[in-house]
């Protein structure tokens, strides 16, 4: 985590910014928080479908028995709980989809 922390910090100090550990910690942390709480209902939908097609629970700790994770997925759950986008969550939920399906499109691509 040191690492992470230090290469950002060094990364702002080449743009002109001057941060502590402390605050660049800070800021990893919340980020962190943020992504989890962002990505945690798009996994709980694409488990409860796992759990349909199988008649059966799916053990806690067995993300490969989840199969795959859509962006039809993220972009249910985000429409059942647009909270976890904020204010204008419809912008942003237009801005994170079109992110994905373009670097989807960009790996599918490259590894042509």
């Amino acid at each position: 985590m040191i690492d992470v922390i230090e290469k950002k910090k060094v990364k702002l100090e080449m743009e002109g910014f001057k941060i502590s550990a402390d605050a660049a910690a800070l800021m990893n942390k919340a980020l962190d928080t943020y992504l989890k709480r962002l990505i945690k209902p798009w996994l709980d939908l694409a488990a409860s479908k796992a759990v349909n097609r199988s008649n059966g629970p799916i053990q806690p700790g067995l993300n490969e028995q989840i199969g795959s994770v859509s962006v039809s997925d993220f972009r249910t759950a985000t429409e059942l709980n647009p909270n976890i986008l904020g204010k204008d969550w419809s912008l942003h939920l237009e801005k994170v989809t079109g992110s994905i399906l373009y670097c989807t499109k960009l790996y599918e691509f490259s590894s042509k």
